[in-house]
């Protein structure tokens, strides 16, 4: 339609406007409820293995998590209690772009702890423990209990790397990656709180739906009526 009557091509963003990701969610909810309640029922009546269970609650349970989450569609219809939506909305983007970033300096952590101190600390003997390590350390916990457990300085060069190795990440994503990521966050709080009054409108679709003047009692929203 815009790229006929308007000569106008629109944006990805803008042809997201006509997908409802809601229903999406919801068609995904439906199909793990129902994946999960068969597999139950195939299972209380001894037709699939009994190890299929697991699978079964795999599926129940993420049918129910989508489910509640699809409540928060409508806490959206009112202005005062959907600010975790348009605060998602808005974040998203620069939050997976900023996540992109830190999830490739955090595998480089997570190979290099590995590689180095797994011969010498049992939290870094795999690379999903290093993984667990580094990522509660990122939260803060477990800091005492990881230099506790270093070995003593019997080989000097790895003792050295090794503390130069824990601060520099305690110190890069503790007080640095978290604290942009929380900033990119409080950033889009402002932004939508500053908005709520104002009243411009960038995307074509939104101004072409804000300069329509068709009523929902219009000749054109209605259907023609039934002919005997």
């Amino acid at each position: 339609f815009f790229k006929v009557k308007y000569k106008k091509d629109l944006s990805w963003s803008d042809n997201l406007l006509f997908l409802d990701f809601w229903f999406v969610m919801i068609i995904v909810d439906d199909c793990l409820l129902v994946a999960g309640s068969s597999l139950k029922i195939q299972i209380d009546e001894r037709m699939v293995p009994g190890l299929m269970y697991n699978m079964c609650s795999v599926f129940l349970g993420s049918g129910t998590l989508f489910a509640w989450c699809g409540l928060l569609r409508y806490v959206g219809y009112f202005k005062t209690y959907n600010i975790l939506i348009l605060m998602l909305k808005r974040a998203v983007p620069t939050v997976m772009r900023f996540l992109l970033c830190g999830a490739l300096l955090f595998c480089g952590y997570v190979v290099c702890g590995w590689v180095v101190i797994g011969p010498h600390h049992i939290k870094f003997q795999t690379m999903a423990l290093a993984a667990e390590c580094l990522f509660s350390l990122t939260n803060g916990d477990d800091i005492f209990s990881t230099f506790a457990m270093m070995f003593k300085r019997n080989n000097s060069v790895v003792w050295y790397f090794v503390m130069v190795y824990l601060y520099s990440f305690i110190i890069l994503f503790t007080y640095l990656v978290v604290s942009l990521f929380v900033a990119i966050i409080v950033d889009a709080y402002e932004i939508i709180k500053d908005s709520e009054s104002a009243t411009t409108v960038t995307s074509p679709v939104q101004r072409f739906l804000q300069e329509s003047d068709d009523k929902p009692d219009n000749d054109l929203c209605l259907s023609p009526p039934a002919t005997a």
